[in-house]
């Protein structure tokens, strides 16, 4: 949350090498992972201010459409 909300960057990383983003690219492209569950239905843009409200019980995340 502080690196999100203070907008800080984060460069670089640790242990990883390049095959690792391959194989997690890979992962996620078997499609083995329901995101669903987590995601709330898309809001339009122009309700945008409608989830600056409390949030929703059990949904972790929100999209917008454009």
């Amino acid at each position: 949350e502080k690196v999100v909300r203070g907008w800080q960057t984060i460069r670089g990383v640790h242990n990883y090498e390049p095959r690792h983003l391959a194989q997690a690219i890979e992962f996620l492209a078997q499609g083995s992972v329901d995101f669903r569950p987590l995601l709330a239905e898309p809001v339009p843009l122009a309700d945008l201010s409608s989830l600056f409200g409390p949030p929703s019980p059990g949904v972790l995340r929100r999209t917008v459409v454009p």
